[in-house]
C-alpha cells in the first residue's frame, strides 16, 4: 500500500491554543467583550477561545508546520452559533477584514500585517459582500490579552 499525506503543503489552522503553541505559531490570545455576544436579540455567539497565530502550512508529518508571511485569527465557538453564517448573516464589511467559517465550530480571519489590539467586526444581515447589504445588526468586539503575548 502507498500512503500519502494529503495535507502536505496546504494551509493550516491550529485546533486550539495548545495546538498553536505546540506548532510554534502562537502569538497572542484575544478575548471578547461580552460572552456570549448577543446580536439583535436573535444571534448568539459564544467564544470558547480566540487567538492570533502565524499563517502556516502542513508538512510531513502533519504535526510539523511551516510558517509563512501573514497572521490568522482563529475563533472556536459552538457549531449552532455559526450554522447560518454567510447565508443569513455575515461578519465583516470589506474583503480584507472579515471572519468566515473554517469548520463546524470555528471562524477564521486573515491579516497581512500584525493587527491592532482591538478588533471590531460589524455583523450584517445577508451574505458577505454579495449584494453589499449595509444593515449592520451588531458588532463583535475582541481585544488582545496583553498578559498572554508571545511575540
Amino acid at each position: 500500500m502507498i500512503s500519502c499525506n494529503t495535507l502536505d503543503g496546504h494551509d493550516g489552522a491550529s485546533e486550539s491554543i495548545e495546538d498553536s503553541k505546540k506548532r510554534k505559531v502562537f502569538i497572542t490570545e484575544y478575548k471578547s467583550i461580552g460572552n456570549p455576544i448577543i446580536i439583535n436579540d436573535s444571534l448568539k455567539l459564544f467564544i470558547s477561545m480566540a487567538w492570533l497565530e502565524k499563517k502556516w502550512k502542513y508538512s510531513s508529518p502533519s504535526s510539523k508546520s511551516i510558517p509563512f508571511d501573514g497572521y490568522q485569527l482563529v475563533i472556536i465557538t459552538n457549531p449552532d452559533d455559526i450554522v447560518n453564517i454567510d447565508t443569513e448573516w455575515s461578519i465583516g464589511d470589506d474583503p480584507t477584514f472579515y471572519l468566515r467559517s473554517a469548520s463546524k465550530s470555528s471562524l477564521i480571519g486573515e491579516f497581512e500585517s500584525f493587527p491592532s489590539d482591538t478588533l471590531i467586526y460589524p455583523v450584517k444581515n445577508g451574505e458577505s459582500f454579495v449584494g453589499k447589504s449595509s444593515t449592520i445588526i451588531g458588532h463583535i468586539n475582541l481585544y488582545r490579552d496583553i498578559n498572554n503575548l508571545n511575540r
